[in-house]
């Protein structure tokens, strides 16, 4: 039943936006150029194999570094692609163990907390905030995800001998990953956006996620106690995680216990916290994409930037969704929207949708009842109850989600150019394009939020 409300909502959904439109053939473009500038970023002349940079800008910003975090999500659209990347990049998993070896086995006052590499692989030796302890779990996620992979397809010995080994020190670059993040995940840190030290629920999510994969894979490949102690490990983390919903505001605050760093980043709005959800999602996942929390977080960060950006004055008359920053406070190049921030948007409302679609049902509650009400542009007829798939509003939700889906995918191509390069920003009142040119993580977020619109189109 539930496949054939899907196509109805499909069907009205595509009265005026087809595969056939323009607008779709631009979303297909665009995706195969992102494809193309994010493997031109992996590797490129005069950089170490394995190496991806954050951006082929070399000042004002320089961003010609290895940044741990940004590859690490950068591999996982790789692994995700699976045998459809471009021609003779088959090797860029392996290159990249090889890249992470060379830097893990390099000193670093932080360890395996060192935020970001020179493009020959040496740590970077400047001031920096430090340590960041997202990178290491990313990484570990990443490559445990493709260990697995490997296994499937009978390639265990290489597995054992590069990726994980349950000896003791650690040998293999997860296992090297996973026992950092194990012993340090109470360690304050600095944020995804390298500005505050403290606790942070990004952080925590993908540190959770990484050791329960992880222990996974410790246990099929025999290191039972170090997969038991992973567990105890991440159970600890699913309790100071909650600490991040219990704060007494309406919606989930990013950065607690601050021990240095931005002191007038106070609201605890971040849109990392949407990116925590979207980045831990499968197997283990703690948090759902219809968690009230986070849709309460959504509609505050909307609000807060359709009115602290020009451009987004009257957006629905242009036809496009709110361009979404990093958080309301931020002044970084003067505190503009990002295309991956606004991207994440899309992404979670096709997954939500989906998410949805899967449940057959919809809980309005006190807390996400602001989200739905926003969505609808009307307020819903009884504020807490379930929606069934049977209701007419049931199937409104979903096109409303896709349709607005549909319109940030529509604000990111009002600021890009003819060619399809994706910049780090984009000017809150002009809307031209500045910071980083052709920002690796910009082009890994349409990649991945073009792919959860395939793959609602075709469930």
């Amino acid at each position: 039943m539930l496949r054939s409300l899907f196509s109805f909502v499909m069907a009205f959904c595509f009265t005026s936006v087809t595969f056939a439109d323009q607008f779709s053939n631009w979303l297909e473009r665009q995706n195969q150029v992102s494809i193309e500038k994010l493997f031109n970023n992996i590797g490129p002349e005069g950089t170490h194999p394995g190496t991806v940079i954050a951006s082929p800008s070399r000042e004002e910003p320089d961003y010609w570094f290895h940044w741990v975090r940004d590859a690490a999500l950068v591999m996982q659209v790789v692994l995700d692609r699976g045998s459809n990347v471009p021609a003779n990049r088959g090797e860029t998993l392996y290159r990249f163990v090889e890249k992470t070896e060379l830097n893990q086995n390099l000193f670093s006052p932080v360890g395996l907390g060192e935020p970001k590499y020179y493009v020959d692989g040496r740590p970077y030796d400047g001031p920096w905030g430090r340590p960041q302890n997202d990178g290491p779990a990313l990484r570990a996620l990443t490559l445990t995800r493709w260990a697995r992979q490997l296994m499937e397809q009978g390639r265990s010995e290489y597995v054992r001998q590069r990726l994980y080994s349950g000896s003791i020190p650690a040998l293999g670059v997860i296992k090297k990953d996973l026992e950092y993040v194990a012993h340090n995940w109470r360690v304050p840190s600095f944020d995804l956006w390298e500005e505050v030290k403290g606790q942070h629920f990004y952080t925590k999510m993908v540190q959770r996620q990484a050791l329960l994969e992880g222990a996974d894979l410790a246990q099929i490949l025999g290191d039972g106690g170090a997969a038991q102690y992973y567990r105890n490990q991440a159970h600890g983390l699913d309790q100071v995680i909650l600490h991040h919903y219990n704060t007494n505001r309406p919606y989930i605050v990013e950065n607690i216990d601050r021990v240095e760093g931005l002191w007038y980043k106070d609201s605890g709005l971040d849109t990392a916290t949407i990116l925590a959800f979207l980045h831990t999602q499968g197997s283990h996942h703690s948090k759902s994409l219809d968690d009230n929390m986070l849709l309460s977080t959504i509609f505050h960060l909307k609000e807060s930037f359709a009115s602290i950006y020009r451009i987004n004055r009257n957006y629905e008359a242009q036809g496009v969704g709110v361009s979404f920053g990093r958080y309301p406070e931020d002044v970084y190049f003067g505190g503009n929207p990002w295309f991956l921030t606004t991207l994440a948007i899309a992404e979670h409302h096709l997954k939500l949708a989906k998410v949805i679609q899967e449940k057959g049902q919809i809980s309005i509650s006190p807390k996400n009842y602001t989200f739905y009400q926003a969505l609808m542009g009307q307020k819903a007829k009884v504020p807490s109850r379930v929606i069934t798939s049977s209701d007419s509003e049931f199937r409104m939700i979903l096109s409303e989600l896709h349709a607005e889906a549909i319109k940030y995918f529509k604000r990111v191509r009002k600021h890009t150019n003819s060619s399809g390069n994706l910049w780090e920003q984009f000017d809150r009142d002009s809307g031209y394009m500045l910071s980083a040119r052709d920002l690796t993580w910009s082009y890994a977020a349409f990649i991945t939020s073009y792919q959860a619109l395939r793959d609602l189109h075709n469930d």
